[in-house]
């Protein structure tokens, strides 16, 4: 039978025990600690994690502070002996330590207190840190690989640039926490604590983000590709050009957060929450001019305004995506239905810019008086010519409106103005049917 994995006891040993902790000799902490004296042994221990800026660092008599220089330099070499010898640190007290570039791979330090030390670029790769108070600490450019942080305290902790790959930081406290650049890919983010934090250009790809608190967090330009951030609390959270590629954002919460530019092809987005389309206005995909990316994220968008019954954001999404279908059209030149595509935009904007139509009406009406004015083809019911502008501004508005000629019309043998009124007829249907389709389409919303 396979002997259980595991470190060996302090007491197997002639180290101390991590999990009993001492007051700090120095004369300075002696004083602070005299009024705990009378307590007993479990209420002085229990004392002493309260406050442990008085408590000497692990297998030293001092604090960090009044430890002998010459203490703190060998301190590493120590600790790395003592992880290197399978020896547990559960519990240590280790706050404001030293430990740069140390070798610390496979450690315990299960609910160790590590409140500001210093593990720049250490290797904690498979560390036990559950539990492990890590306020302040730095970490920049740590190897965390696979390394269990659950439930830690990494509040106002620096860990820009490190390396947290398939970590586990489920229900970790990461307040004002710095991960700018860090590498968190498929990382267990789970129900962790992240309000303020510092998520700039990080890599979260697969990572698990379900219910996590990241309240005014700045995701800008992060990778979330692929990441579950299901039912996760994105408030005033900054996703500003983040990708967002295939994420599940199902039942997440938008409210005042910014999207703006972030890339969201293939994004799911049901039952989300307080997602308006001025949070988003653009996509990356159409900033990168990918646009059949952009049409599928702009789709996605549409879908979710309607079914939140928010119609004037449906439409703004809905016009993009048309957009991004033109662009595509010209891309790939098919340029038949780019054209009817192009038309539609300019005449209609895709049936949603009713002002477009309108206006495009004026100008028919306007372009063709011209032509009948410069032509001057067209007479009286007297057969008297028409010279004046607004007569023939009076004749384009009827013809336009299909109401028929009344008591002007283009002269006999005049066939360059009887077409011009034929083709004005024509547009005059198509116009006033585009206003009907338009109107209908917004009031049936």
């Amino acid at each position: 039978m396979a002997k259980p994995r595991g470190r060996k006891p302090a007491e197997d040993s002639n180290l101390p025990d991590p999990k009993v902790w001492k007051w700090c000799k120095h004369e300075e902490c002696q004083d602070k600690v005299r009024r705990f004296s009378l307590l007993d042994v479990k209420d002085q221990q229990a004392e002493m994690r309260r406050s442990h800026y008085l408590c000497a660092v692990f297998g030293e008599d001092y604090c960090w502070i009044h430890l002998p220089e010459e203490a703190k330099a060998n301190y590493k070499a120590k600790i790395e002996r003592w992880v290197k010898e399978r020896r547990s640190l559960q519990e240590a007290n280790l706050r404001d330590a030293t430990h740069h570039e140390a070798n610390l791979r496979v450690s315990n330090f299960h609910k160790a207190y590590l409140i500001g030390a210093n593990l720049q670029k250490a290797d904690l790769w498979s560390a036990d840190l559950q539990g492990a108070k890590l306020w302040g600490a730095n970490l920049q450019d740590g190897n965390l690989e696979v390394a269990n942080l659950q439930d830690a305290n990494l509040e106002v902790a620096n860990l820009q640039g490190a390396y947290l790959l398939g970590a586990n930081l489920q229900g970790a406290y990461l307040r004002e926490a710095n991960l700018q650049k860090a590498n968190l890919r498929e990382a267990n983010l789970q129900q962790a604590r992240l309000w303020d934090a510092n998520l700039q250009q990080a890599r979260l790809s697969y990572a698990n983000l379900q219910g996590a608190y990241l309240t005014n967090a700045n995701l800008q330009e992060a990778d979330l590709s692929g990441a579950n951030l299901q039912e996760a609390n994105l408030g005033e959270a900054n996703l500003q050009k983040a990708r967002l590629w295939e994420a599940n954002l199902q039942k997440a919460d938008f409210s005042k957060s910014k999207l703006h530019g972030c890339y969201m092809y293939g994004v799911l987005l049901n039952d989300a929450k307080y997602l308006t389309w001025q949070q988003v206005e653009y996509t990356g995909e159409e900033k990168d001019k990918n646009w059949m990316n952009a049409l599928d994220a702009y789709r996605r968008l549409k879908n979710y305004f309607h079914q939140q019954g928010q119609y004037d954001d449906e439409a703004q999404a809905y016009y993009r995506e048309r957009l991004m279908a033109q662009r595509q059209a010209w891309k790939e030149k098919k340029l038949g239905k780019w054209f009817v595509l192009f038309l539609l935009n300019i005449l209609a904007g895709f049936g949603e810019k009713l002002w477009r139509t309108v206006v495009g009406a004026f100008a028919t009406i306007l372009i063709f008086s011209g032509i009948y004015w410069l032509a001057g083809k067209l007479v009286t019911n007297g057969g008297e010519p028409i010279t004046k502008f607004w007569h023939c501004l009076y004749f384009s508005v009827v013809t336009f409106a299909t109401l028929g000629f009344g008591d002007i019309s283009p002269a006999l043998h005049s066939t360059g103005t009887q077409v011009a009124a034929v083709i004005e007829v024509i547009l005059g249907y198509v116009f006033l049917g585009m206003l009907i389709t338009i109107i209908a389409r917004k009031m049936g919303r």
